[in-house]
């Protein structure tokens, strides 16, 4: 890498450098929360009344744990991390430091205030997107900002060649940008939201977090070894792969679900495809170790295991995006897997293989996380595949039934698969814990100069094209995925005529004054409910995160067996959220005002108040701290549940 005059090279990157360590310190702030959090959730998974009161509650506390990992930890720790390689990738100071500082201030801010507010109950019904309109503001403006800031200092290079980092921390920074505004404002409704909301989701985890760990560790790992990067054609071909297949796959958690067929076909495909990129990527970094010279580095452990970690992801997205295999894993604890491998697993360990190489630390922490994450993992998917087989085997039995009874039976065999979790996490929140007290505790930052070309050990070949084309090709790609996916079959969908839909109780919030609301008046009182209080009681179920154990979805296959009609789409064409769920760790509700004993206000009320009473299985936290009020409109809601 080349310098000029004009910038020193031991001064290229100082005016930045005070700008990485608070970033650094900021997300280790982040972890921390994050890491509790999680150890209490699933604490809460085996002792379901273990601090459950408002705030603390499962379905609170989740998205305020997987939000402060995704947005404040991982999100703020790889701005950092770009921050600080950009200058030494591009020869070139970091450009408007000040709109950096802004941009933080604007994302932790967003990130800290949308936390309090999901766990004082302000959850929006929409996984990963729960925070309100003005911390989604907030956010939407500060990742604007670090998008201008990586795009003009790249583009601004010095360096006539163009490091594969480059490419994909200016390609992520857009599309972190682009998936987030689709996913946290409300375009659609009803199925049509729900698929946006997964290729929003997709975007954050595939688009964002992977591709940025990746750029760190095609920095690190030949700059470990002290050795060139084994084939600078092939980085180039591992990242097109990436960008054509990942951004195709955001519905790939929703097979079976009532969108167009043909979005599972696009997913299958696309899904088989992600193996070329995840393939060229990690031979192409495992070509690169020169083992004897890394040998005992602290970083290069990191930086395997995120490497590992990064394999794993086609394992994941596969298993969702097929058919024969969905039918078994999805709905159950293997499509948590995907959050595990994204966040903590490629993002956290590439960051940490970073701060490491920063601080010259050892890696004795990962000797907690590590085990604790590969647990976490096993539990996740051999818990899913028990799950999922057990419900696929279930119908073949007279007196099966996947609800109720049957499925609190079904779930008691999780209980050692929950305690192995506790472990894990227990594991995990122990190295974590650990490697953020160090982050903030830090003192001496050991940030490398820029080094001329003929020292540098990761020089690559010629770039193909400079980074203000790769910002254009990246929003292209992410752009036509989402026409395709997303907005055409909305379009397709937005003729329907809402007046010659059936009447359901589960759109009555979406028209309740519109056309229907007489039908839907009456369909209510037959039922000897209040709409009204149905409103009120399905606010509190979003409110509560009842979306994140329950279902309301109806596949058409074997393991939904008893459940009832399938879900279809002219079912929430009106309704927005639709509620479907992600995870069963209880029962479909879909129908469940249409079966006993949950078609029984005050049965439900009961059971809300004590879950385990007569099931004592039941993994279900109390709701005695709502208001009676509250209570009431909630058990309405579920019996409404037709």
């Amino acid at each position: 890498m080349t310098t000029d005059a004009a910038a020193p090279a031991q001064e290229i990157g100082r005016d930045a450098d005070a700008l990485v360590t608070l970033h650094f310190r900021v997300a280790a702030a982040f972890l921390a929360l994050g890491v509790i959090a999680g150890l209490v959730v699933a604490v809460e998974l085996t002792a379901p009344d273990f601090l459950n009161s408002g705030p603390l509650s499962f379905g609170r506390l989740y998205p305020v744990f997987t939000g402060a990992l995704l947005f404040g930890w991982v999100t703020i720790g790889l701005m950092g991390a770009i921050y600080y390689l950009l200058p030494r990738l591009t020869g070139s100071p970091l450009l408007e430091v000040p709109l950096a500082r802004v941009s933080l201030l604007l994302v932790a801010g967003g990130t800290l205030v949308g936390l309090v507010a999901v766990a004082g109950g302000a959850n929006q019904g929409l996984p990963t997107f729960e925070f309100p309109f003005y911390a989604d503001m907030a956010l939407i403006v500060g990742y604007a900002g670090v998008t201008r800031v990586v795009s003009k200092s790249a583009t601004a290079h010095r360096e006539p060649q163009v490091y594969i980092s480059v490419w994909f921390f200016v390609a992520s920074v857009w599309w972190l940008l682009f998936s987030y505004i689709v996913g946290s404002v409300a375009w659609f409704k009803g199925a049509d939201l729900e698929v946006a909301n997964r290729f929003a989701e997709n975007g954050l985890f595939l688009l964002w977090v992977v591709p940025a760990g990746v750029g760190i560790l095609f920095y690190l790992i030949p700059r470990l070894s002290g050795a060139p990067l084994y084939s600078s054609r092939l980085a180039v071909v591992g990242f097109w792969a990436m960008a054509g297949s990942f951004a195709w796959v955001g519905s790939h958690n929703f097979t079976f679900g009532p969108a167009a067929d043909w979005l599972e076909t696009i997913n299958v495909v696309f899904a088989i495809a992600l193996l070329v990129p995840i393939m060229a990527i990690v031979a192409n970094l495992l070509l690169s170790i020169d083992w004897r010279a890394a040998a005992g580095s602290a970083p290069m452990r990191y930086a395997l295991a995120a490497l590992a970690f990064f394999t794993l992801v086609a394992v994941q997205i596969l298993a969702l995006a097929f058919r024969a295999s969905s039918t078994v894993v999805a709905f159950t604890s293997w499509t948590e897997a995907t959050f595990v491998i994204a966040v903590l697993g490629v993002g956290t360990l590439s960051l940490l293989a970073l701060v490491t190489s920063l601080r010259s630390g050892d890696s004795k922490p990962l000797l907690l996380a590590g085990p604790g994450l590969v647990l976490l993992i096993g539990t996740l998917w051999l818990g899913g595949l028990l799950t999922g087989f057990t419900w696929t085997a279930g119908p073949r039995s007279q007196d099966f039934v996947n609800f109720g009874e049957g499925f609190v039976n079904t779930t008691a065999q999780l209980a050692g698969f929950d305690a192995a979790r506790w472990i894990a996490w227990a594991l995990i929140a122990a190295g974590l814990l650990w490697s953020a007290a160090r982050t903030l505790m830090a003192r001496a930052w050991t940030f490398a100069p820029v080094e001329p070309a003929s020292e540098s050990a990761v020089e690559p070949e010629p770039g193909v094209l400079a980074p203000d084309r790769i910002a254009f090709a990246s929003v292209l790609v992410i752009g036509v995925a989402f026409l395709t996916t997303v907005l055409f079959p909305a379009l397709d969908s937005s003729d329907e005529d809402p007046s010659l839909l059936a009447v359901s109780t589960r759109d009555y919030d979406a028209f309740a004054e519109g056309v229907l609301a007489p039908q839907a008046a009456e369909l209510f009182a037959a039922l000897g409910l209040d709409a009204a209080v149905v409103a009120e009681g399905r606010e509190v179920y979003i409110s509560e995160g009842c979306i994140y154990c329950h279902s309301q979805q109806v596949r058409a296959n074997v393991g939904d067996v008893g459940l009832g009609a399938v879900t279809q789409r002219s079912d929430i064409t009106l309704t927005s959220p639709a509620l479907l769920g992600r995870i069963r760790l209880g029962p479909d509700l879909s129908h469940a005002g249409s079966r006993e004993p949950t078609d029984d206000i005050a049965w439900v009320t009961s059971h809300l108040v004590d879950p385990r009473e007569g099931r004592r299985w039941s993994s279900m936290p109390s709701y005695d701290y709502l208001t009676g009020e509250e209570l009431d409109a909630l058990a309405q809601y579920i019996v409404s549940l037709q």
